[in-house]
C-alpha cells in the first residue's frame, strides 16, 4: 500500500512539473548547418530524458557484455561447488553407513569438483580408514598439516591412527604438538594427560590437568577428582620409600575426594602406623559414610596392633553404625564377630543379606556354621551355595574386572576409570537344561520346591559328594583358602589316621598388602559350563577382594 502511494506521488509530481513547464513562455532554438530547430521548453526536457535513458541502456549493455565471461565462469564454479557439496554430503553419509565403494567414489568426485577444500581431505581420510588403508589415511592427514585451518584436524587424525596401532609414544608426540598448536583444543590436552598417566608420569599428567583447568576443559568437580587420583597414584608409588610424602599426598587426595577409597586406605594405614589413631579413624569414617568398602573396614579394625578380637569387634561396631544397612557393613561386622567367636552376632549381621547372598556372605555363613555348631553338612551346603551365588563387587574398568584398584584403565589408559561394582558378566544367568533350553522354573539342586522356598536357610542334610565340584571353576575369581570337604563313607581302616579337619580352622586370613605396579591382573568372567564334577570344593576366602590388609 505504501509503495502504491509512493508511486502515485511520483507520477503526480512529474505531471505537475510537465504542466508547469508547458505554462512557461519561451522556447529553445538550434542553428546548425543552415538549419534552425525550435522546440518548446517541455519538449526539450522530454528529449533530454529520452536521450539519457538511451545512453544508460547502451552503457549497461556494454557492461554486461564485458562481464559476461566472468559471470559465466562464476556460475560454473557455483554449479561445481553445489555438485561438490552434494558429493561431500553423500560421501560422509556413506562413511557413516559403512558403504566403502560409494564413499570412495563420492570422495574422488568431491575432490575433483572442489579441489583444495579441507572437508574433501577429511572425507578422503575417512574413506581410506573405512577401506582399512591406514597408509593412505596417514598420507591425507599429513597433507592436512600443511594448511593452517586443517593442521589441528590432521594432528587429530594422526593421533587416532597412532592409538589404533598401539604406538603410544608416537601418539604422545602428536598430542604434544597439537597442544602447542592449539592449547585450548578440547581433545589434545585430555588425550595427552591420559597418555602421561598411562605411562606413570604423574607429574606431567598433573601439569596437563592444570592446563585443562586453565582453559576450562573440565569442570571444578571433575578437576578435583582427577587431581585426587593423581595424588593417590603418587602416594601408592612412594609409600615404601618416602612414607611422609606419601601420607601428605594421600591426605590431600582425601580432602579433594573423600569418596576415593584408595586414598583413605593409604592415609588410614600410614596414620595408624604412626600411632595417630584418632586421625586415621576420622579419615576412614568419612570415606565409609560415602562409600563403604571392605578395605576400609579391614584397616579400621586393625588400626591398633595387638588388639584383642573383642576390641576389634567393638571398633567395627562403631564404624558400621554410620551405614548399618549396607552389605559391606554386615560383612565387616560379621567378620569381626567371627574373630571374636560371637556367633550369634555374626549370624544376625548377615541375616538381612541372606535373601540375595553373595559369595562372601555364603562363605561367612559356612564359617559361622562350622565355628558355632561344627555341622559339616551345613558347612558344605553353604560352600556349594557360594559357588552358585552372584559375585561380590570388584574394581571394573572398560570391561576388565580386577581385585585391586589402579589409577588408569589397563585397556584405554583413561584416568580414574575403575569403579567398585558387581561385574556384569559374573551375575548368575538363567539355567538351561541338557538341550540348551532355558528352564523357566529352576530349583536348587538336591531340593524340592518346598525346600527351595525355605532358602536362604541351608538344608540340614549334606549334599551328594559328586555335586560339590560342579561350579569349582567359578571359585577362581574368589580369593580362597582350601578346606577339606566331607568325604563319602568308606570302610574304616585302622592303619590310616583320621582325615585332618581343616574346615574347623578359621578360613579368614589377612590379605597381603597389594601395591599398584602399573599392571592389572584381568579376572575374566567364568563360563556357564562349570566343567566336570569333582569331589573337592574350594572354600572362598572370607575377606573377599581386598586392596590392602
Amino acid at each position: 500500500m505504501i509503495r502504491l502511494l509512493f508511486f502515485f506521488l511520483i507520477v503526480a509530481g512529474f505531471a505537475a512539473g510537465a504542466v508547469w513547464l508547458s505554462d512557461q513562455p519561451g522556447s529553445l532554438s538550434l542553428n546548425w548547418s543552415g538549419y534552425e530547430i525550435r522546440i518548446t521548453l517541455l519538449g526539450a526536457v522530454i528529449v533530454a530524458v529520452i536521450g539519457f535513458s538511451i545512453l544508460y541502456a547502451v552503457l549497461r549493455l556494454i557492461g554486461v557484455a564485458v562481464r559476461a565471461p566472468a559471470n559465466a565462469a562464476k556460475s560454473m564454479r557455483l554449479h561445481r561447488r553445489e555438485k561438490g557439496l552434494e558429493a561431500l554430503s553423500g560421501g560422509l553419509i556413506a562413511v557413516s553407513s559403512g558403504h566403502v565403494k560409494l564413499a570412495d567414489k563420492l570422495s574422488a568426485k568431491a575432490r575433483k569438483l572442489m579441489p583444495g577444500e579441507p572437508m574433501t581431505l577429511l572425507l578422503q581420510a575417512q574413506a581410506a580408514q573405512l577401506k582399512g588403508d591406514a597408509k593412505a589415511a596417514g598420507q591425507v592427514y599429513r597433507a592436512m598439516l600443511e594448511g593452517e585451518k586443517t593442521q589441528t584436524l590432521g594432528l587429530h587424525g594422526l593421533f587416532n591412527e597412532a592409538r589404533r596401532m598401539g604406538d603410544n609414544q608416537v601418539a604422545m608426540v602428536i598430542a604434544e604438538r597439537a597442544v602447542d598448536v592449539e592449547p585450548d583444543s578440547p581433545w589434545a590436552t585430555p588425550a595427552l594427560m591420559d597418555l602421561q598417566a598411562a605411562e606413570g608420569d604423574w607429574i606431567a599428567a598433573g601439569q596437563s590437568l592444570e592446563r585443562k583447568k586453565r582453559y576450562k576443559l573440565i569442570d571444578k568437580a571433575g578437576g578435583r577428582r582427577q587431581q585426587a587420583v593423581l595424588l593417590t597414584a603418587q602416594a601408592m608409588e612412594t609409600e615404601d620409600q618416602t612414607p611422609e610424602s606419601a601420607l601428605d599426598m594421600a591426605l590431600k587426595a582425601h580432602k579433594l575426594a573423600p569418596d576415593l577409597v584408595p586414598a583413605a586406605v593409604i592415609a588410614g594405614r600410614l596414620l595408624s602406623g604412626k600411632g595417630r589413631i584418632a586421625k586415621a579413624a576420622k579419615v576412614l569414617e568419612k570415606t565409609w559414610k560415602q562409600c563403604p568398602h571392605p578395605d576400609i573396614a579391614d584397616i579400621y579394625a586393625h588400626m591398633k596392633l595387638g588388639d584383642k578380637p573383642q576390641a576389634r569387634l567393638k571398633r567395627v561396631r562403631f564404624l558400621v553404625h554410620n551405614n548399618p544397612d549396607h552389605l559391606e557393613a554386615g560383612l565387616a561386622l560379621a567378620n569381626a564377630a567371627i574373630g571374636a567367636q560371637d556367633w550369634k552376632l555374626a549370624r544376625s549381621a548377615l541375616e538381612p543379606h541372606l535373601g540375595e547372598a553373595t559369595r562372601r556372605v555364603c562363605s561367612a555363613m559356612a564359617e559361622i556354621e562350622d565355628g558355632e555348631f561344627g555341622d559339616k553338612g551345613r558347612v558344605r551346603e553353604w560352600l556349594s551355595r557360594a559357588l552358585r551365588a552372584k559375585a561380590d563387587p570388584m574394581w571394573i574398568a572398560d570391561g576388565v574386572a580386577s581385585p585391586v584398584w589402579a589409577p588408569v584403565s589397563p585397556v584405554t589408559g583413561k584416568l580414574d576409570a575403575f569403579v567398585w561394582k558387581v561385574p556384569p558378566a559374573s551375575l548368575p544367568g538363567p539355567e538351561r537344561d541338557e538341550d540348551g533350553e532355558i528352564d523357566l522354573n529352576p530349583e536348587p539342586e538336591g531340593t524340592d520346591g518346598a525346600e527351595a522356598a525355605r532358602l536362604p536357610g541351608p538344608k540340614d542334610e549334606a549334599p551328594e559328594p559328586g555335586k560339590d565340584g560342579e561350579h569349582a571353576e567359578d571359585a577362581k575369581v574368589i580369593e580362597a583358602e582350601p578346606a577339606e570337604p566331607a568325604k563319602p563313607a568308606e570302610p574304616p581302616k585302622t592303619s590310616e589316621p583320621a582325615p585332618r579337619q581343616e574346615a574347623s580352622e578359621p578360613a579368614r586370613k589377612k590379605a597381603e598388602t597389594t601395591q599398584y605396579t602399573g599392571r592389572v591382573d584381568v579376572v575374566l568372567p567364568q563360563p556357564d559350563d562349570p566343567g566336570p564334577p569333582g569331589d573337592d570344593v574350594e572354600m572362598p576366602g572370607q575377606p573377599g577382594y581386598r586392596l590392602y590388609s
